[in-house]
């Protein structure tokens, strides 16, 4: 007898992209320097329906020649006004021409979604967000209530030398708390190297001992190009899912597809709980 499995999808969905996929579709913002202003993405009036994912886009902080780190908080003010608690911390979003999160986490009915920015220019950028909720199957999905980063410092990561011929070594990004249990995973990277290549990275991650690790993801692909932009897609459903315990530690390993590989990157890893 076959097993009976009814997959999960949803029918509510809101957000802030408009009109056609542009790459300027979002909210356009002049990011700040530090941790200060919020800047709205997402209306109470749109999410009428309680959520159990949040996609989250950035373009327009291409390199063009330079570093553009950049990392943002993403909070949440439940009674849709604007006294916001960070839900997300410091995604690195390194010379982002189009980066990609998404997390299964729960936002409820009638919240406003707000971001805060730590940039290193004060060119504007790109922000688009979508919530998913109204899910046909809510028995199926795992979702949690707020993401913990791991080995963020300001706008960067930690420090990884990426492989080429031979894959790169697995580099310690954090060791989970004593209190945490995060189940799924996303990272972020960003770079410094101002003279970049066109080409493909694979990026690992793994919870380990740092003698045996198990993978979370494989070749989590990122692109680069020669005018040192960034472009990287989500893990998306099951692709991020791995549970860690109190004290277990995180690593990351990357890897080019072709010949060179540049320098400056940094990871950081985000779990959600």
């Amino acid at each position: 007898m076959l097993a009976t499995f009814t997959p999960n999808h949803f029918l509510f969905t809101a957000g802030s992209f408009t009109g056609r996929l542009s790459g300027a579709e979002g909210v356009s913002l002049t990011p700040t320097s530090s941790y200060s202003t919020w800047f709205e993405i997402i209306a109470d009036s749109l999410i009428t329906e309680d959520c159990y994912g949040l996609f989250i886009a950035v373009r327009a902080n291409g390199g063009g020649g330079s570093n553009k780190l950049l990392a943002i908080n993403v909070g949440v003010d439940s009674a849709g006004g604007t006294s916001y608690v960070t839900i997300i911390p410091d995604l690195l979003f390194g010379n982002a021409v189009d980066v990609h999160y998404y997390f299964p986490i729960y936002i409820k009915a009638g919240s406003a979604v707000a971001i805060q920015t730590n940039c290193s220019h004060g060119s504007n950028i790109q922000c688009a967000m979508q919530v998913y909720g109204k899910p046909t199957a809510p028995e199926t999905i795992a979702w949690g209530s707020k993401v913990i980063a791991y080995g963020v410092t300001g706008r960067a990561g930690v420090a990884v030398t990426a492989g080429t011929a031979a894959e790169g070594s697995y580099t310690e990004i954090g060791t989970v708390g004593s209190d945490d249990r995060p189940f799924w995973w996303q990272y972020g990277v960003n770079v410094t190297d101002t003279t970049m290549v066109s080409d493909r990275i694979g990026v690992d991650l793994a919870i380990g001992d740092g003698s045996n690790f198990r993978q979370i993801t494989n070749n989590s692909l990122i692109l680069t190009d020669t005018s040192e932009n960034v472009t990287r897609h989500a893990n998306m459903m099951n692709q991020g899912y791995g549970p860690a315990a109190p004290g277990e530690k995180l690593y990351a390993r990357m890897q080019y597809a072709n010949g060179t590989a540049d320098t400056g990157w940094s990871i950081a890893m985000y779990g959600l709980v």
